[in-house]
């Protein structure tokens, strides 16, 4: 019997990695929520970043698949210039058929299993075969059905990792001035860190320590010993 196909779905999960340059990202970012709320997406991360010669905005949007194209139109509209462009599609109709047979099949066995359980089991031992069965068996079709909401979700709902970037004019970096406070206190810290440092070099060498004061102790005798004076 020909299973019937994934009903409502598409069969392709398009995700597109996009990547552009933009006049001001603060006004693009606030269109851009703007657009996708218009399209019945929504926005599922943002980051903002900045650095000497760029403010970087990384916005991750799930939009409906029928609405992408007309998505992705609108955004480009923001555009200054396209750094790049990678779209990735994803049929997904072989494996979502190929779980929902499985899972069919694993249905009507656990269905088996509850009327030998309701019907048929007679001792406790038969009890607690058919229950650990269909136990094990219901496990099986939970995580089936999971993945099939999975490939529903993937497919219903397409990705677009966006990325808006605004070109600034280069700054060093633009660190806070130290006050004479802050600098006594570090200077401090080194001190402190180089008498620790100088101890614990003592008391690695104190084995030629206890030698050289020895010697230098000793030295009229050793001389007189090896020189015979």
């Amino acid at each position: 019997r020909d299973q019937p196909r994934s009903r409502g779905l598409g069969d392709v999960y398009k995700r597109q990695a996009y990547s552009i340059k933009v006049k001001d990202v603060k006004e693009s970012t606030a269109a851009i929520e703007k657009v996708v709320e218009e399209f019945e997406g929504f926005i599922s991360s943002i980051e903002m970043n900045n650095s000497n010669y760029r403010i970087t905005n990384q916005i991750v949007i799930r939009v409906p698949a029928g609405r992408f194209d007309g998505l992705m139109a609108s955004i480009e509209k923001e555009a200054l210039y396209v750094n790049y462009s990678r779209v990735n599609a994803q049929d997904v109709t072989e494996e979502y058929l190929d779980i929902e047979t499985r899972l069919n099949t694993k249905k009507q066995v656990r269905d088996r299993y509850v009327a030998i359980l309701r019907d048929k089991a007679k001792t406790v031992e038969e009890v607690l075969k058919a229950e650990e069965a269909i136990r094990v068996i219901q496990e099986e079709i939970e995580s089936r059905e999971g993945r099939l909401n999975y490939l529903k979700n993937r497919v219903s709902l397409s990705t677009i990792n966006l990325e808006i970037y605004q070109e600034v004019p280069y700054t060093p970096d633009r660190g806070q001035s130290t006050s004479f406070w802050t600098k006594l206190k570090q200077s401090m810290s080194n001190g402190w860190t180089l008498i620790v440092n100088l101890v614990l070099g003592l008391v690695t060498i104190w084995p030629l320590l206890i030698i050289g004061g020895l010697i230098l102790w000793r030295r009229k005798w050793l001389k007189q010993k090896l020189f015979g004076k």
